[in-house]
């Protein structure tokens, strides 16, 4: 319930897990969790929490 309150509140700006390998897995339900966050924000907001937002981290740039 929280994840999601901070979801529609936008204080949420990236995901991320620990997962360094497809071969060694640890979360299988991945495409579930997108699924659910795009119908909580919308395809736009989920873009950015899951591609733009940890670019710009890696990138050393702001996020919004």
């Amino acid at each position: 319930k929280l994840v999601k309150k901070m979801l529609k509140d936008k204080l949420v700006h990236f995901f991320s897990t620990d997962t360094h390998s497809i071969a060694n897995l640890r979360y299988t339900n991945i495409s579930k969790i997108e699924s659910e966050i795009e119908k909580l924000v919308g395809k736009e907001e989920k873009n950015k929490l899951l591609v733009c937002n940890p670019k710009k981290v890696l990138l050393n740039e702001d996020i919004e």
